[in-house]
């Protein structure tokens, strides 16, 4: 039987399966903490930093259901329960960087690390296809990066929406 690319990444052992999502974790913590000095330490795109949300949340639901096994994207309680983890992780890290100094919390950046979760979910359930449409993997990212880019400048040049639980 031909596997998939999804089904060999959930076939790996699950200490390996687990560290890889051990290691996204740290990842988004360690992005989270970063504080910049000064304006000038932004020297991408500023709306590029808004979209660069969702490739980390995205990569953090596919740990997870790399992390569930091979047969998590045919499983709709594994996509509810990934979606529901981004959402917990996107709130966590706004908290977080509300006292990072030099950082900010908004809820666009929520929606952004959904938006990435739901991307991650849709390419899982692609890369589980046998064989393959490779096409139609293409014309999904396509989608995936319009959307996102398309978010990014909205909310970047959109008023901020405070959480309210952090605001006095």
């Amino acid at each position: 039987m031909t596997r998939s690319l999804f089904m060999a990444l959930g076939k790996l052992p699950l200490p390996i399966r687990f560290l890889l999502f051990l290691l996204t974790c740290t990842l988004l913590v360690w992005v989270s903490s970063y504080s910049p000095d000064t304006p000038s330490d932004m020297w991408y795109v500023p709306w590029f930093h808004q979209m660069a949300h969702a490739p980390l949340f995205g990569i953090f639901a596919l740990s997870f259901l790399i992390l569930l096994g091979s047969e998590a994207p045919t499983k709709g309680i594994a996509w509810m329960t990934a979606f529901l983890l981004v959402l917990l992780a996107g709130t966590a890290d706004e908290w977080h960087q509300s006292v990072v100094p030099g950082r900010a919390s908004d809820i666009h950046d929520i929606f952004t690390d959904l938006l990435g979760g739901l991307g991650a979910i849709l390419l899982a359930r692609w890369a589980n296809q046998v064989p393959l449409r490779w096409g139609a993997g293409i014309r999904l990212l396509a989608l995936l990066f319009v959307v996102l880019a398309a978010w990014g400048w909205y909310s970047y040049d959109a008023e901020p929406w405070p959480l309210p639980w952090l605001t006095t």
